[in-house]
């Protein structure tokens, strides 16, 4: 199975509430958590995606 897996700032490794405004950045890689969740999950499952986003700029870009 292939996964994409969400995050915020704090969980994607960037920062805590000071990051809060980062735009959306994609990773082609697991990162943080993501990689737990490849193990968890087993049978083959691979993150090919991390999106990671700001707690802040999620809220106030919602529409996009």
């Amino acid at each position: 199975m292939r996964v994409v897996h969400y995050l915020n700032q704090f969980f994607g490794g960037i920062g805590a509430e000071e990051q809060a405004g980062i735009p959306l950045e994609a990773r082609d890689v697991a990162v943080g958590p993501g990689k737990l969740l490849e193990e968890l999950l087993g049978g083959g499952t691979e993150v090919v995606m991390t999106l990671i986003c700001g707690d802040n700029y999620a809220v106030e870009h919602e529409a996009e």
